[in-house]
């Protein structure tokens, strides 16, 4: 058995990791136990441990922001770990991912390219949504001040709340406006929104998602995001584990997966 701490899955952007995870170590005759932490560091501590008490051979964890007492727990416990979602030069053990703050870094050069007046983030407040985002003003810093929405959003985020988010922005002045949003959920919704008020997309306000989920080539115009290959996430977080378990040592302490932005009509 091996275990996995997701956030949620309720979002594709989790779901198509799971099944990638699952795929991989189904065929390699090992169950996946699942767990739900729902963005939650103290809930993740208390799934680690009831985890461990039932001795699997492996554990994959979201992220590589954990308590002191989660961290504690895992490097005692002797097993093979993988951190999946993130980026880090000093995993627990190895972890899979990619710079979400490269990713922030990378929307910001795109929306520059296009020569915005005024530029803003719409983001929720978990970890690798915040990497994001500070990716993106760390890159315009000097340039152009980035606006952030007055709006607590929590993850998994909504489309309302994008919408809610737009509104506000929309209202604070004129000129054009290039908006990355830390999701295409929230990217939809803050479309929605510039719709009903009238804005010229891409002339007026661009908007960038994160995901690249399976609608965002259908909204009107289709929507600009970046995509990350989520499946290919899980099914190399599972090939590492396995190789560890088999006490392979040829596995490297981090395994970047390729992010790139699918250039679309909002952006």
């Amino acid at each position: 058995m091996i275990a996995a701490i997701v956030p949620s899955v309720a979002s594709t952007i989790f779901a198509e990791t799971i099944e990638g995870l699952n795929a991989e170590l189904v065929s390699a005759g090992y169950q996946l136990l699942l767990g739900l932490s729902g963005y939650d560091a103290q809930r993740e501590l208390e799934l680690t441990r009831a985890i461990l008490a039932r001795r699997p051979d492996g554990i994959i964890l979201t992220g590589i922001s954990h308590l002191k007492e989660t961290r504690a727990m895992l490097t005692g416990a002797g097993l093979p770990i993988v951190e999946i979602w993130d980026s880090t030069p000093s995993p627990l053990d190895t972890a899979v991912g990619f710079s979400h703050l490269a990713v922030g870094a990378l929307v910001a050069e795109h929306l520059l390219a296009k020569g915005y007046d005024r530029y803003a983030q719409i983001g929720a407040n978990d970890p690798r949504a915040v990497q994001r985002r500070d990716g993106f003003v760390n890159r315009l810093a000097g340039i152009a001040e980035v606006e952030l929405p007055a709006l607590d959003m929590n993850s998994p985020s909504t489309f309302s709340d994008g919408r809610a988010a737009m509104a506000q922005l929309l209202d604070r002045g004129h000129g054009t406006l290039g908006v990355f949003c830390s999701s295409d959920v929230v990217a939809h919704g803050a479309l929605a929104e510039a719709h009903f008020q009238g804005c010229r997309i891409p002339e007026d306000l661009a908007i960038i998602g994160f995901g690249d989920f399976d609608f965002a080539p259908h909204t009107h115009p289709p929507l600009t995001t970046v995509r990350i290959d989520r499946r290919d996430i899980g099914t190399k977080a599972a090939q590492s584990i396995l190789k560890k378990i088999a006490g392979s040592e040829d596995v490297g302490a981090m395994i970047n997966i390729d992010f790139h932005i699918v250039a679309r009509g909002t952006a």
